[in-house]
């Protein structure tokens, strides 16, 4: 079966601050044979660094 993972939650250090957020679950189901795993990054695939200035969207509604 093919998995599209969050890369931080594979433990990749992705995240904005550097680090992961690895978690047992997802190590799961990487680790059994018939799971094709694909790792993604959303803000990098969208061009942003590593580590990275944190931000939030607030008050969106006008």
């Amino acid at each position: 079966m093919r998995i599209i993972v969050s890369a931080c939650l594979s433990g990749e250090n992705c995240k904005y601050n550097g680090g992961n957020n690895q978690k047992e679950k997802v190590l799961h189901l990487i680790l059994m044979e018939e799971n094709e795993v694909i790792t993604v990054c959303p803000e990098q695939m969208g061009g942003l660094p590593t580590p990275r200035v944190s931000f939030e969207i607030r008050d969106t509604a006008r």
